[in-house]
C-alpha cells in the first residue's frame, strides 16, 4: 500500500513538473515573439535601458557602502566615480546612436558589458557585495 502511494505521489509530481515546464516554455516563446516584433532601434533602446538600470543599482550599492565605510571615500571618488562617468557617457552616446539608427543591440551589448563588469570589479575590490546586481 505504501509503495502504491509513493508511486502515485511521484506520478503527480512528474505531471506537475511537466505542466510547469510547459508554462515556462510558453512564456519564453511569448517573450521571444515579442522581441522579434521589435525594430532594431527598439531592441537597442531596451538593451541601453537595461545597462542604465544596472549602473544605477551598482551606483546605489557603492554609495550606500561608502556611506557606512567612510575610509573608502577616496577610492570611491578617484576610481569608481570616474568609471561610472565613463559608462554613463557611453550609455548617452548609445542612446544618440540608437536614435539615429546607427547602433544595434549587439553593438550596445558588446560595448557596454565590459564597462559594467569593470565597475562591478572595482566595487568588489572595495568590499561591496554586488551579488546579483550584474
Amino acid at each position: 500500500m505504501k509503495k502504491n502511494i509513493a508511486v502515485l505521489v511521484i506520478c503527480i509530481s512528474l505531471l506537475s513538473c511537466n505542466y510547469g515546464c510547459a508554462l515556462f516554455n510558453s512564456a519564453i516563446n511569448d517573450i521571444q515573439a515579442s522581441w522579434n516584433k521589435l525594430t532594431p532601434n527598439e531592441r537597442a533602446r531596451i538593451v541601453v535601458g537595461g545597462f542604465q538600470d544596472q549602473l544605477k543599482t551598482l551606483f546605489d550599492l557603492g554609495k550606500s557602502y561608502v556611506s557606512s565605510h567612510p575610509e573608502k571615500q577616496t577610492e570611491w571618488k578617484t576610481k569608481v566615480v570616474p568609471a561610472f562617468d565613463t559608462a554613463n557617457k557611453s550609455a548617452r552616446g548609445y542612446i544618440t546612436m540608437v536614435g539615429a539608427g546607427t547602433a544595434t543591440p549587439d553593438t550596445v551589448f558588446k560595448e557596454m558589458t565590459p564597462l559594467v563588469v569593470s565597475i562591478a570589479n572595482l566595487l568588489t575590490a572595495m568590499g561591496v557585495n554586488v551579488g546579483g546586481a550584474i
